[in-house]
């Protein structure tokens, strides 16, 4: 570098027009030679503060992340044992405290009967049957479907507005089609009720809209396994919080803890040189 500045000093012209040489720089310019020589020593410098920078950084992050490790290495059994509580625990009302839920489904479609099979389905009536289909959901868990379903079924204990909890209505993909879900603890009343659903809502479709539009495409059938609880994904999240909290608690209770246990405390919080050390000797 310090020959690269020569060179460009070199170059320059004085007010005689003569040109320095390299072999007769110091003696033509010495201001200028020493210029350049400070000037390339202070970049140097520079550069090599910048990375022992750098290297400090480095240097430091690595004893940090060392500590951290050794504070939780220090209380492992908390690490340990909170995330093994926390699994058991989920374990425990996923199995035995939660009551299973079943579902099943049924599909409806929206289409107008009175169409023969020479009629050709124009732009307008599809329209016209998709924003039905939206009115429609909101119509399946209207009290009067519900209370119909209710009292056909027998269904003792049980409101209209918990009945409506236990429907989902889904719209598949834009289509006219309609996906009717029913939740219960029992897989039979689940199956009965959302058949029962798509009958009832039939039905009351003609009486207030007075048109026959609406076609069963599947019926409910019996679900054999429950969607709910779900004992795996209850003991993973369950497992995740108790390692997150288990970290928590340490690093809290490392925060807390004022002692002075090693050399490093002293120099840290006292700010005192330490001389020497006293091993801790086991008298026998």
């Amino acid at each position: 570098m310090l020959g690269r500045l020569q060179g460009i000093a070199c170059r320059i012209s004085f007010k005689n027009g003569a040109k320095c040489s390299n072999k007769r720089f110091y003696n033509a310019c010495p201001k200028l030679y020493n210029t350049g020589v400070s000037i390339g020593l202070q970049v140097i410098a520079s550069f090599n503060h910048f990375f022992m920078l750098l290297n400090f950084q480095k240097e430091r992050m690595r004893m940090e992340l060392k500590q951290y490790f050794e504070i939780l290495l220090e209380r492992l059994w908390i690490l340990i044992l909170l995330p093994l509580v926390a699994a058991a625990a989920a374990a425990g009302i996923s199995f035995f405290l939660l009551e299973p839920v079943y579902e099943s489904n049924t599909t409806l479609y929206v289409i107008n009967r009175q169409m023969d099979a020479n009629t050709q389905l124009a732009y307008n009536d599809m329209l016209i049957g998709q924003y039905l289909v939206k009115d429609y959901r909101e119509l399946i868990k209207s009290r009067v479907i519900t209370s119909a379903v209710i009292e056909n079924l027998k269904l003792d204990g049980i409101t209209p507005a918990q009945l409506a909890d236990k429907i989902s209505v889904n719209l598949k993909n834009d289509t006219r089609i309609l996906e009717i879900r029913v939740r219960d603890q029992n897989p039979e009343r689940a199956r009965d009720i959302a058949d029962e659903m798509t009958k009832v809502f039939a039905v009351k479709v003609q009486d207030l809209m007075k048109v026959e539009n609406v076609s069963i495409v599947d019926k409910a059938s019996l679900p054999t396994a429950p969607v709910e609880p779900r004992p795996l994904y209850n003991i993973a999240i369950a497992m995740f919080a108790g390692l997150f909290a288990a970290v928590g608690i340490i690093f809290l209770l490392e925060y807390l803890d004022d002692s002075i246990n090693t050399v490093e405390d002293v120099e840290k919080y006292l700010d005192l040189t330490v001389l020497g050390t006293i091993p801790a000797i086991d008298a026998k």
